[in-house]
């Protein structure tokens, strides 16, 4: 029994067993010639990504506004002045996930070598309001949304699509609601 299609490749041949080799080998050589012709670029150009550590929080807020959607922040402390928000679909923003130190009675969180992200009590820490987002690496406090508001830590915008929070430490945030994560009707 001949298959199909590949025969065709093979009429050049006197061996049999030849031909099968032959014309498997022409077949795939075509295909794998077209896939490769025909494959779309799997980078998109316009891709932004933090090569170096990001250091303080002006230059993750800076990050963040330029649209970077790798964003790689080092160990230390973040201070936010305002909300962080996220509003380009896919960003990434990764840090050191190591754990934090946590006093009770002085509500003193401190860092060690994790990436602390502090929102002083300035608002909340922070707004996703893009598809995609994810967080990991990271512990977030200070964040202050109010006895009437929601998502001290994070709150994630409503209708917003497959944020992820991974390895990382939410402490010491107030919220009427969510102190921590806040994640409003129709999202996930």
């Amino acid at each position: 029994m001949e298959a199909t299609g590949i025969s065709k490749f093979t009429v050049f041949r006197k061996r049999p067993n030849a031909r099968r080799s032959l014309g498997l080998t022409a077949l795939l050589s075509l295909v794998v010639s077209a896939v490769v012709v025909a494959a779309p670029a799997t980078v998109p150009v316009a891709a932004q990504t933090s090569t170096t550590p990001i250091q303080n929080g002006d230059a993750l807020r800076a990050a963040v506004e330029a649209g970077d959607t790798d964003i790689v922040l080092a160990a230390g402390t973040f201070q936010l002045s305002e909300p962080l928000v996220i509003g380009k679909e896919g960003t990434k923003i990764s840090g050191a996930a190591q754990p934090v130190s946590y006093d009770a009675s002085t509500g003193v969180v401190t860092p060690g070598g994790a990436t602390l992200i502090d929102a002083a009590e300035s608002g909340q820490a922070i707004v996703v309001e893009a598809d995609g987002v994810e967080v990991s690496g990271v512990a977030i406090t200070g964040g202050e949304a109010g006895s009437k508001g929601s998502g001290g830590a994070i709150e994630v915008a409503r209708n917003t699509t497959g944020f992820r929070l991974t390895d990382s430490t939410i402490v010491a945030n107030t919220a009427g609601e969510g102190a921590g994560v806040f994640v409003e009707r129709n999202a996930t």
